[in-house]
């Protein structure tokens, strides 16, 4: 489809960083910042609706009158059975069904895992990072160096079980997974 789309789709998905038409975008050649990271992936996790992350959704006095209210401002941006199926194909990142010539990427933290995730990670020589979520959850973990520092391969399993063992502990028994879209076959 090309890179200027994947520029418009990425920019629909709350991604504010300039991002170039390149075909290697897909791969992660462009380096974004963790916000809009989470814009991106958020917007994936909301069922194609992009809503601008905040951290307060409001404030009361201690009479309970609201000082401060965030005004929501979802807006659907993304076609919701497209994105089913993407978040159906990154669920199956921990599942031993698509082992072949690797591992499933996620595959080794899937016995931890009480719940269904949309999982994706990244690796390279400076940083390593997991994103995953359901629609009730969102986790980004990263670790490496602002300096660009070089890490040691060894490190690629932490943001895994830190994604892992946090989503665990706050696991409860809802189904957190998306419906199928009558659209969707």
């Amino acid at each position: 489809i090309g890179p200027e789309y994947l520029v418009n789709t990425a920019k629909k998905a709350g991604i504010k960083e300039e991002l170039q038409p390149l075909l290697s975008l897909a791969l992660g050649s462009k380096e974004i910042n963790i916000i809009d990271f989470a814009n991106g992936y958020a917007t994936l996790a909301s069922g194609g609706y992009y809503n601008d992350l905040y951290f307060i959704n409001k404030v009361e006095d201690k009479d309970g009158n609201v000082i401060y209210e965030k005004n929501n401002n979802k807006k659907l941006v993304l076609n919701p059975n497209y994105v089913y199926i993407l978040n159906e194909l990154l669920a199956n990142t921990s599942s031993s069904a698509f082992d072949d010539y690797t591992r499933a990427t996620a595959f080794s933290i899937a016995s931890k895992l009480k719940k269904k995730y949309a999982i994706k990670t990244g690796t390279t020589n400076t940083d390593f990072w997991t994103v995953g979520y359901n629609k009730d959850d969102l986790m980004l973990v990263w670790i490496g160096y602002d300096n660009n520092k070089i890490f040691d391969d060894n490190y690629s399993y932490i943001t895994k079980n830190i994604f892992a063992d946090t989503m665990s502990d706050i696991q409860d028994n809802s189904n957190s997974w998306y419906e199928t879209p009558k659209d969707v076959v």
